[in-house]
């Protein structure tokens, strides 16, 4: 198995719009990946948040001046700007140079997030706790590695990222990425979807690095309830 090691420079991975994810993420979304940063290191691993619908996740990022320092930041917004936002404790530490097994799920019709790290439920902070509901499709591409702020991407993180997956809780499962192809410019989403990852820029391409054991099946994990 590979992985794609991101160099916080340039380096990041498209998806597409991912079908319609987006006008769905009112259902819920659950978002499953392996990570393991440089010490220290961080910033958005993935997102679209472009001024309509979108999700971001961040480590290590800063929200209202207050460095997050290793911690695990997540906002959806709808296109009224409407956004539940919130995160695990701001000295989490997980941008420790270890590998970490990071599942998410956010419910943004009761206000709801829900962090796992490497097993353990995490107690969540709310920055924003609103009811986004007027959800679209995406119209900008989802981006791991970076952030797609409207006009390309940017806040980039250095970090090897595997076997990810992100799909609804309703068992909707939109892309499936475990990375086994280890050489070439572009990933499968073994999803069946055809979600194909297109890997960027063309002079400074995430690289293909030793990966993370095979994920099961999806599955909504125990602990969501």
């Amino acid at each position: 198995n590979y992985a794609l090691k991101y160099d916080g420079n340039k380096s990041y991975l498209s998806l597409g719009t991912l079908g319609n994810l987006g006008q769905n993420l009112g259902k819920g979304v659950y978002v499953r990946f392996d990570i393991k940063t440089i010490i220290g290191g961080g910033f958005y691993f993935f997102g679209l948040n472009i001024g309509t619908t979108g999700i971001y996740i961040g480590l290590g990022t800063n929200y209202a001046s207050s460095s997050l320092s290793g911690g695990i930041l997540v906002n959806v917004t709808d296109d009224s700007g409407t956004a539940l936002q919130g995160g695990t404790s701001t000295s989490a530490g997980y941008n420790d140079g270890n590998k970490h097994t990071i599942e998410i799920q956010v419910n943004p019709s009761n206000n709801e997030i829900s962090i796992n790290v490497d097993g353990n439920s995490q107690i969540i902070s709310y920055y924003l706790r609103n009811t986004p509901s007027n959800f679209s499709n995406f119209f900008g591409n989802f981006f791991i590695g970076a952030q797609n702020n409207g006009s390309g991407a940017a806040n980039f993180i250095s970090a090897t990222i595997d076997n990810f997956l992100i799909g609804t809780t309703s068992l909707a499962i939109y892309g499936k990425y475990l990375f086994t192809e280890g050489v070439g410019n572009q990933t499968a989403d073994s999803s069946g979807n055809g979600n194909t990852g297109t890997l960027l820029p063309s002079n400074d391409l995430p690289t293909w690095t030793q990966g993370y054991p095979l994920i099961p099946e999806y599955i909504t994990p125990a602990w969501f309830t």
